[in-house]
């Protein structure tokens, strides 16, 4: 059975910032990271997958800089992210 995720990186990103997310990342271990990148943004190189604890900075940093692309992907669909005049144009 596949471990789950401690954390959602996009939605912490989206919540905290880059800043935030990082502070969050240091506090699990290397493991959880990793089932965290499995989960939320793949590394298809699998790079990230052969990492060691040394490493663990390298996998924190490629969490947030995948998280910052995936927070900004689809934001024209988020109305959470819509300017107040153009909801109102909307009718929403």
């Amino acid at each position: 059975m596949r471990q789950q995720a401690k954390l959602n990186s996009t939605v912490i990103y989206r919540e905290k910032g880059a800043e935030g997310l990082r502070k969050d990342l240091k506090e699990l271990e290397l493991s959880e990271l990793k089932i965290i990148i499995k989960t939320y943004c793949p590394d298809f190189n699998g790079t990230m997958y052969r990492k060691k604890d040394k490493d663990k900075q390298i996998v924190i940093d490629y969490i947030v800089e995948r998280s910052s692309k995936l927070s900004k992907s689809g934001q024209c669909f988020r109305l959470d992210l819509c300017d107040p005049e153009e909801k109102q144009k909307l009718g929403i």
